[in-house]
């Protein structure tokens, strides 16, 4: 079973095509024992109708933006709560946002990293700005390097 999370609307980016209002974008997010309730309840439905593994997607907005803390927690809770069944955790991320805290997080509770690209530098910068209005190739590709550096496999829309 795949579900998708989206734990905060919120988006540090303003994309020229994004479906989601700028009122809708506002900095506001789940708390984590709500996120936590939700999980328990999906993991009591896989449970319940038999599910062979679960897929959890974090998405957004931007994710990232619910921060390091509210992940590590849930992550922890899910590990030390869920030991042995056959589950797995996904970020689709701007990825603007990823710095080595991230990395060491995700790298730790083996978090699967997407993100996209909208092409080539001049063809992304038109479309996936900052609020600013500025192009955002440029910091996703010194993310990409960092995460490299760092060992972290990352998938990329294209």
């Amino acid at each position: 079973m795949v579900v998708i999370l989206k734990p905060t609307y919120g988006c540090n980016l303003s994309c020229k095509y994004c479906y989601l209002s700028s009122e809708s974008k506002v900095y506001s997010f789940f708390d984590v024992d709500f996120i936590i309730s939700v999980i328990d309840q999906i993991f009591e439905y896989c449970n319940t109708h038999h599910r062979q593994s679960l897929t959890l997607i974090w998405h957004g907005g931007e994710p990232l933006l619910w921060g390091i803390d509210r992940y590590s927690k849930v992550f922890d809770y899910i590990e030390k709560h869920y030991e042995g069944y056959p589950y797995r955790n996904l970020i689709q991320t701007n990825l603007t946002l990823i710095d080595q805290g991230y990395i060491d997080l995700f790298k730790r509770y083996n978090v699967k990293i997407g993100f996209s690209l909208d092409g080539p530098e001049d063809l992304h910068d038109m479309q996936r700005v900052t609020r600013d209005g500025k192009g955002s190739f440029s910091k996703v590709f010194e993310k990409i390097q960092l995460c490299r550096e760092n060992s972290l496999p990352i998938g990329c829309i294209v």
